[in-house]
């Protein structure tokens, strides 16, 4: 009887363990694979996220029509005093700073002290930049705001203020003076420049005769009730700052608050309060309470493309001014921007018509895709999507973008030799079907929706168009970058002979291991071994560049400045051109010693592909490059 009851009793336990077991796996699977139906579904999806990204503390705002359903932080604004993020925990924004310089300069137009469309040579003569097409594509304030002035964008060297110093509005314009030439015809391409923003808020203050930072204080921040940010480069101890960290050997590591000279295009600091308001003031119409600071048609203006040849085209979607558009899941558009900054990631977007938005940022300069994907399906979870526009294709008409196009609108100079390789698409069609092909990725399919304009599968928004150049060249859009057709046969040729050179540089690793062995135990005589001394530091040099550009991707600071790291890239490149040559040379002059033909062609091909690998770098200004020069 007791046995039977013991059985019983342990039976049920296990009964209840595979219960329990179940309902949270369950819960788990549910949470990993539907939308979070609650808020509170909501917020626990964030802290897995969070701990799963090594994201120590986040700023979060969520509104949604007339209420603010979370304004606060989680996880820790100081991890060595564990003290938990607040809703007046000051974050540096980056570039969302660029939503107030496009505030300020809407404002001021309004109060007709500036004219969009005029020239920036005649407004500010005292700026120097080079355009060989001012006569009849001047630089107008207008495309600074769109980011279509052809500049450069902001040189690593120019990213921070070493010394220490205060920089005045000017400061922070000339000290990016090289990024200050035209590289296109202003007004044809968008590409993303942080200088274009730094002189707008030289032309603020220029305009309003107070500091920029004192102007978006006053007429900005102040009207829309945002009372703790600011727009200050040092750390203000009498605030309360987060402190931004970095994820490595798993560890956070404090970085500090590095002084960057961003100025009106990304010294912003706010918190989850401010971001609120903000967020409340874009899906209000401009309103702030019931006072209207900026008109619906204000909002709009920021909101839509211009000046581009896409948008002249007719496509709406793209950046406007201080303000972009992304789709999400084909169901609505929302607006925004995003911001990135040492140690700090952020993002805000809303969408007027439903009536909702969010705000986001961290203190680990991790990515928020995650988080903001698991916010944007909470808050459209009851939003049925619309039907998407198609019409069919006329193939008479469309047959001649059949091609390969290229990228002509890099946002930095110095990273076009990547996008040469590997940046472009090909256009081709099949069975009445438009198809966009990029490199080493499956076609997509591409929609029509009339007007020479596509959209993805799962967009439910036009974001690309196909062009015609002025110069009678054909080209398309998409979201933004603008491609021009070419020869595949060029760009074919270009990979052969990179990519090729690239494989046969990498069959040295293993070779070399096998002739430092063979020589080791003397299967290989003493000439020999000394012949194959050069590839051999020619190889080494390669692989200590290829570490170095890893290490500048990864943590850019070390090499902004003149440091061992940055000064030791420049030696090491030089370095690889010239063992590159000397190996060639070499190859070519010892090959009748070498006996066996397959390792005589070996020999020579090693010599080719590290000198075309060099003068690929040269051509692109890689090699010697001091990246401590703004």
């Amino acid at each position: 009887m007791i046995v039977e009851i013991l059985i019983k009793v342990t039976n049920m336990k296990r009964f209840v363990i595979i219960l329990i077991s179940f309902v949270l796996f369950s819960t788990f699977i549910y949470s990993q694979e539907k939308a979070p139906q609650t808020l509170e579904q909501l917020i626990d999806s964030i802290r897995l996220e969070m701990e799963k990204n090594h994201i120590p503390g986040l700023l979060l705002s969520i509104v949604k029509e007339d209420s603010v359903l979370y304004s606060g932080g989680m996880g820790y604004a100081d991890l060595a005093d564990s003290i938990p993020v607040e809703g007046h925990h000051l974050f540096r924004m980056g570039s969302i700073t660029k939503t107030f310089g496009a505030l300020s300069m809407i404002l001021l137009e309004r109060e007709g002290k500036i004219n969009l469309d005029a020239p920036l040579r005649g407004i500010a003569p005292e700026i120097e930049f080079k355009n060989k097409w001012e006569e009849t594509h001047p630089v107008t304030i207008r495309n600074l705001l769109h980011h279509t002035s052809g500049f450069d964008d902001m040189r690593l060297g120019s990213m921070y203020n070493w010394e220490g110093k205060e920089m005045s509005a000017i400061d922070f314009v000339q000290n990016n003076q090289n990024s200050l030439h035209c590289r296109w015809k202003p007004g044809t391409r968008f590409a993303y420049s942080n200088p274009n923003y730094q002189i707008i808020g030289y032309l603020i203050k220029k305009i309003s005769g107070v500091p920029f930072q004192q102007y978006v204080d006053e007429k900005i921040f102040k009207s829309l009730g945002m009372e703790l940010s600011n727009l200050k480069s040092e750390m203000d101890i009498k605030s309360n700052y987060s402190t931004a960290y970095q994820w490595g050997d798993g560890v956070h590591k404090e970085i500090g608050f590095r002084n960057i000279p961003a100025g009106m295009a990304g010294a912003l600091n706010s918190n989850a309060e401010d971001m609120t308001k903000l967020l409340q003031f874009f899906i209000g119409d401009g309103k702030v309470d019931s006072m209207q600071i900026f008109s619906p048609e204000e909002i709009t203006y920021m909101e839509t493309p211009a000046t581009t040849l896409a948008s002249k085209a007719g496509l709406e979607y793209g950046y406007g001014i201080g303000n972009s558009s992304s789709n999400y899941k084909n169901k609505i558009t929302f607006h925004g921007h995003g911001g990135g900054i040492d140690g700090y990631v952020s993002d805000y977007s809303y969408n007027r018509e439903y009536d909702l938005g969010y705000a986001l940022s961290n203190n680990g300069g991790r990515s928020l895709i995650a988080i903001s994907s698991l916010i944007k399906e909470f808050l459209t979870k009851d939003i049925l999507a619309p039907e998407p526009e198609s019409k069919p294709i006329d193939k008479s008409i469309f047959e001649k973008y059949e091609g390969y196009y290229r990228s002509i609108s890099p946002r930095n100079k110095i990273a076009n030799f990547i996008e040469r390789l590997i940046g472009g698409n090909r256009l081709f069609l099949q069975k009445d079907t438009l198809y966009q092909k990029s490199f080493m990725k499956e076609p997509r399919k591409l929609i029509h929706t009339g007007d020479n304009q596509f959209r993805l599968a799962e967009y439910n928004y036009p974001t690309k168009i196909l062009l015609t150049k002025e110069d009678g060249n054909l080209a398309y859009s998409d979201t933004g970058m603008l491609y021009e057709k070419t020869g595949f046969w060029k760009v074919l040729l270009l990979r052969i002979l990179v990519f090729g050179s690239v494989i046969i540089i990498v069959t040295m690793v293993p070779i070399t291991l096998i002739w430092i062995v063979m020589a080791l135990i003397k299967k290989i005589k003493c000439k020999v071994f000394q012949r194959l001394l050069i590839p051999v530091m020619t190889l080494v040099f390669f692989i200590l560049i290829i570490v170095s550009m890893n290490l500048i991707l990864n943590d850019p600071f070390r090499f902004a400045k003149l440091s061992l790291p940055s000064v030791s890239f420049v030696v090491l490149s030089i370095l690889f051109g010239i063992s590159s040559l000397l190996t060639l040379w070499n190859s070519f002059k010892n090959k009748e010693k070498i006996k066996s033909k397959l390792l005589k062609i070996y020999y020579c091909a090693v010599g080719i592909a590290f000198t075309i690998s060099a003068l690929y770098l040269t051509l692109n200004g890689i090699i010697g490059y001091r990246f401590w020069i703004g």
